[in-house]
């Protein structure tokens, strides 16, 4: 009989058998396929001459077996069987639905085949969060975010401890209004103002003087505040 039965690693849609052929002499194999979930008799079969085969249009995530007996004129010999398992359907493509400076909303499109949820990763550089949402939703809604940061998103569908392929995402958080502006300093040509700083991520600030004229400083100061101060100004042109 057929021994050392090998499935290919990973299969979705296909997968590649490939077995050790028995001492002797061997005419064809007989191979028998089809789902754990259904009667023997329901399975294909097929006949062929080498010691490898493809088999096609499977279900993603769903449980096979496969039977392979060596013939020689009409006998058979014992049969090698082998299971495998389909990893789930891949997930293609991700859509941004909505986005605010703590959250954001992400859907995409249902598959054939089993899984058990879908697992959505959300992570930057300081955080990683994992949501689990069942399987007949299509959208995960992440709350609990920093304003003007980037995350990577990715979404999967899981089977047992097993998934399918991800789709990816980088999604930013838009920047919060500036709080607490206020003014600390004034005179005949300079003054100040001074801000909180953001909770989130921030490039720069940008605050716009009209006309735009004298020298500003800009430094953070250790109660939580940013402060720019503005010398060499002519109130008179403001």
């Amino acid at each position: 009989m057929p021994s050392q039965v090998v499935t290919s690693d990973q299969p979705v849609t296909s997968v590649f058998l490939t077995w050790r052929p028995p001492a002797g002499q061997v005419d064809k194999y007989k191979l028998g396929f089809g789902l754990l979930s259904v009667a023997r008799k329901s399975w294909t079969e097929v006949f062929i001459k080498s010691t490898s085969y493809e088999i096609g249009e499977l279900i993603p995530g769903s449980d096979y077996a496969v039977s392979i007996q060596s013939m020689l004129g009409s006998d058979c010999s014992h049969a090698a069987n082998r299971e495998f398992s389909t990893l789930p359907a891949g997930l293609c493509s991700l859509r941004l639905d909505k986005v605010d400076s703590s959250s954001f909303s992400v859907s995409w499109n249902g598959a054939l085949g089993g899984y058990d949820f879908h697992r959505v990763t959300v992570a930057n550089t300081s955080v990683t969060k994992t949501l689990t949402i069942p399987k007949e939703e299509l959208v995960a809604v992440v709350t609990d975010l920093l304003d003007g940061c980037s995350y990577n998103v990715s979404v999967e569908r899981v089977r047992g401890v097993r998934a399918g392929s991800a789709s990816f995402l980088t999604i930013t958080t838009e920047p919060k209004h500036v709080r607490g502006v206020r003014l600390v300093f004034v005179s005949a040509r300079a003054f100040s103002l001074r801000w909180l700083q953001a909770e989130g991520c921030v490039d720069r600030y940008q605050v716009s003087l009209l006309p735009n004229q004298g020298t500003v400083t800009f430094h953070p100061v250790n109660d939580g505040y940013i402060q720019r101060d503005w010398t060499q100004i002519y109130w008179g042109s403001l």
